[in-house]
């Protein structure tokens, strides 16, 4: 790890104490471009097998009360990404996610690229509903990458029984995927993940 990545994980460290993850995020963008990340996105009106989208999988699944499941965060047919910012939306009465449990995904990674993700605090939506902001970037000056794959996973607990759901916030404050070169790319927002805990 060079200086200059350090400098930037200290960076980051020190924003995420202060503020958000995404005033976090932002000051990692300024280092390595000198300006601000804001990328686009789309309503989900159902998207076409060519529109680049974020989803989660599986679609739905049945955990057990005391147990682990996983979601994983996929893209779909983009070109060129090298950053990912988005906000995840989760009942606390049925699941918690535990500090630390999530995990690189291999798509940013692909061509042995290092990457950086960053997830930040719970912060209360309305009631147990929570949302915590997720930041995942390639480092350096590397192209960014194309095609369909994961680019991060989270290991929820399910705490009690009934139906509930990992969603996305869909609030574009929240949404940034951008190229090596900063331009936003437009993606559309796909399915959560519907879990039933018995």
């Amino acid at each position: 790890m060079t200086a200059k990545h350090l400098i930037i994980i200290r960076s980051i460290c020190h924003y995420m104490a202060r503020r958000t993850l995404i005033v976090s995020l932002l000051a990692l963008s300024l280092t390595f471009a000198g300006c601000s990340r804001f990328g686009g996105v789309d309503s989900p009106t159902g998207p076409s097998s060519i529109t680049p989208k974020v989803y989660m999988e599986p679609a739905s699944q049945t955990g057990v009360s005391g147990r682990e499941f996983t979601v994983k965060v996929y893209v779909e047919n983009v070109s060129g990404l090298s950053y990912a910012q988005f906000d995840i939306v989760y009942d606390t009465a049925k699941v918690a996610l535990p500090e630390n449990n999530w995990a690189e995904g291999t798509f940013l990674k692909q061509d042995g690229a290092t990457i950086i993700l960053l997830v930040g605090s719970e912060q209360t939506i309305t009631g147990t509903t929570v949302k915590r902001s997720v930041g995942v970037s390639r480092l350096g000056s590397n192209p960014g990458v194309s095609g369909t794959g994961i680019l991060c996973s989270f290991t929820f607990n399910a705490s009690a029984t009934g139906n509930t759901t990992i969603d996305f916030d869909e609030d574009p404050a929240s949404w940034g995927f951008m190229d090596v070169n900063n331009s936003p790319i437009t993606i559309t927002v796909g399915n959560g993940t519907t879990v039933n805990i018995l």
